[in-house]
């Protein structure tokens, strides 16, 4: 399968929400996303500050005045896997892009704000959601995803990348394995109770 990746639009939301859907979390959270994905700290049109509302359902303000941040600007992206697939069109088969996955990179922790999972000032870059549509998986795509957001990060800067996973993603954890990721910590979140904390040094 061919693909190729590139920043999602806000017009990518309806498919990302149907994606997170299938996972079972995250989806109530894909606009508050692009609009994080839009800020450019330092430009004059960025606000000064954001709530941001945890899996606690606490509402979080971050400080953007004081961030340390790339040159751009930008502490989060988001990207999307698209594919050709035939479709039936008015004149026949006709193909199409469509999305078959998505992953995020920040470069700060929003949901508790450790340092050691992201932070600009120290290169520090947290994977973000990565996630396939199921009519896709099998098919290597995390596995191509996993190296096209290291080579991202790697674009951007950064000299390590960090990942969250819990204990029973199973296939989760056997994908980090496989890319060389550690554990360097171990910890309950706000979202789950046995969290591993991976990392990996570009």
């Amino acid at each position: 399968m061919a693909l190729t990746l590139r920043l999602a639009v806000r017009a990518d939301a309806p498919d990302i929400i149907r994606m997170r859907e299938e996972v079972g979390w995250d989806a109530e959270r894909v606009y508050d996303w692009f609009d994080i994905c839009s800020y450019q700290c330092g430009s004059p049109e960025c606000p000064t500050s954001f709530d941001y509302v945890s899996y606690t359902d606490d509402a979080i303000t971050i400080d953007l005045s004081r961030l340390k941040h790339p040159p751009d600007g930008r502490i989060f992206r988001l990207w999307v896997a698209e594919t050709e697939k035939e479709v039936d069109g008015h004149a026949g088969p006709e193909r199409t892009k469509v999305i078959v996955a998505a992953i995020g990179l920040s470069h700060l922790d929003l949901d508790e704000m450790d340092a050691d999972l992201a932070c600009w000032e120290r290169r520090r870059g947290l994977v973000r959601s990565l996630a396939v549509f199921n009519a896709f998986k099998g098919q290597g795509i995390g596995t191509w995803m996993m190296r096209r957001i290291e080579d991202e990060a790697r674009h951007l800067g950064l000299k390590v990348i960090t990942s969250l996973v819990p204990l029973d993603n199973a296939p989760s954890l056997a994908l980090h394995e496989k890319f060389g990721y550690r554990v360097f910590k171990r910890a309950p979140r706000n979202w789950a109770e046995d969290v591993l904390h991976y990392e990996k040094v570009l």
